[in-house]
């Protein structure tokens, strides 16, 4: 089981793809969680992401800001650090500015 509340996190831009939920990423990141540690992580990916209208509806392509356990690698026994530290204003313009980016050039950030 996972506590959020224990943990430092990073910021992530997280490219959504076919057959991708909300509930789904974040077991990705999380592994297994409570049904209430899972409700209170999809109001905060709400929140972060406005544009997601329907927690039950996210698209291909769409580009979330998600939280994740800071050092998380894909690559088991390899941890990473964040590449840049930003506050709120800028993550969202680079937010706005992945999301008009080229597909190629989103998954080269993607993660």
């Amino acid at each position: 089981m996972c506590s959020e509340n224990n943990m430092e996190l990073d910021a992530i831009f997280y490219e959504v793809r076919g057959g991708d939920t909300l509930s789904g990423i974040i077991k990705k990141y999380y592994g297994s969680v409570t049904p209430p540690q899972r409700h209170d992580m999809i109001s905060k990916i709400l929140l972060e992401n406005p544009e997601i209208k329907n927690p039950n509806l996210i698209h291909p392509g769409q580009i979330l800001v998600i939280d994740i356990p800071q050092g998380y690698s894909a690559i088991p026994g390899h941890l990473t650090k964040p590449a840049i530290a930003v506050d709120k204003e800028t993550l969202d313009t680079l937010k706005d500015n992945l999301s008009k980016a080229p597909p190629e050039e989103r998954r080269l950030v993607s993660a």
